[in-house]
């Protein structure tokens, strides 16, 4: 992920929280980054995600192979 706050006027420094708004209203934290005069980025690596129904169960599973 990728921020660039300068756009909007915000030159904030320091650490931020990257947060996941659902469709219906729900959020997920996926991390936190700091940005620096309003520019930062963050990223993690992968190596597979899950598709699970709301009890957890495991519906899927996918895999990324190294570039």
């Amino acid at each position: 992920m990728y921020a660039d706050l300068g756009d909007a006027g915000a030159r904030y420094s320091g650490k931020v929280t990257c947060v996941l708004e659902r469709i219906d209203g729900t959020t997920v934290r996926l991390g936190t980054f700091h940005v620096h005069n309003g520019y930062g980025s963050w990223g993690t690596r992968a190596p597979s995600t899950l598709l699970t129904a709301i009890d957890g169960s495991v519906l899927a599973t996918a895999h990324f192979g190294a570039r």
